[in-house]
């Protein structure tokens, strides 16, 4: 009488117990007993996939899975051994930035969007290699102008990890010069005071299509207010009156500068 050992089958999934969908997944199988040469069959959810000892699987979609290998002896000896795997959408990233291109010293945006991977999301911005944020959405003043990387990590809780990078051009500021006039006005309570603000570039040409803005201080209580912020060929008038005596400041500014 011939005894043989009993056929037993161990199997692996690597990564496990989550993968990843689209990342290949590795089924391995080692077969021990039974008698003479091994068949093998990969079934995910009863649908085979394999019939090799080893393979590996790309997954096309999240949810929980399970995974069997069947190995079968020359005398029709069988086994199996099955793994339930969690499938998780790949973690994916979008970023902007904006503007961009954009100028040295004015406020630059960066936002990021993540999807897929598992439990909360960790972040880091960096300009150059050098890190400037550790939040989802952060704002930033480029000090030079230049050719820059911008790029956002994001990682989830299961240490899975994707990066977005933009190239961003940083251009200098075109010089220019703010005229405020009168430089001073000495009427009569009660009269109407008119400043009108005016932006030459460094031709000394008046420079259209820019922002003005106006801040207004004014002793006591005043009437008029300036036109809207857009200017108009370059220039933005205001018109104020005050009621009583005293010194009262104006303020213009253009593109953040004053």
């Amino acid at each position: 009488v011939t005894v043989n050992e009993a056929l037993s089958l161990e199997c692996d999934i690597s990564p496990w117990p989550t993968t990843k969908v689209g990342h290949e997944t590795d089924f391995t199988a080692e077969a021990s007993g039974g008698v003479g040469n091994y068949t093998w069959s990969w079934t995910v959810n009863g649908t085979q996939v394999a019939t090799s000892q080893n393979t590996t699987y790309n997954f096309t979609a999240a949810g929980n899975y399970t995974v069997c290998v069947n190995v079968t002896d020359s005398l029709e000896n069988k086994a199996q051994c099955c793994k339930n795997v969690t499938v998780n959408e790949a973690l994916s990233l979008e970023c902007l930035i904006s503007p961009n291109p954009t100028e040295v010293g004015h406020v630059t945006n960066f936002t990021a969007a993540a999807s897929g991977g598992v439990g909360n999301y960790t972040w880091s911005w960096t300009v150059n290699g050098t890190q400037v944020a550790t939040s989802q959405n952060t704002t930033y003043n480029f000090t030079a102008a230049g050719n820059y990387t911008v790029c956002v990590n994001v990682t989830d809780s299961l240490e899975n990890k994707a990066q977005c990078c933009k190239e961003v051009e940083v251009i200098a500021p075109a010089p220019y010069t703010l005229v405020l006039l009168p430089e001073t006005d000495t009427n009569p309570v009660g009269t109407l005071h008119q400043l009108t603000a005016t932006v030459y570039d460094q031709f000394n040409n008046v420079m259209e299509g820019v922002n003005l803005t106006w801040s207004i201080t004014v002793v006591g209580s005043f009437s008029g207010t300036p036109e809207s912020p857009t200017d108009v060929n370059g220039q933005a008038d205001a018109v104020i009156t005050s009621n009583v005596a005293g010194t009262s400041t104006v303020r213009c500014e253009v593109t953040g500068n004053t």
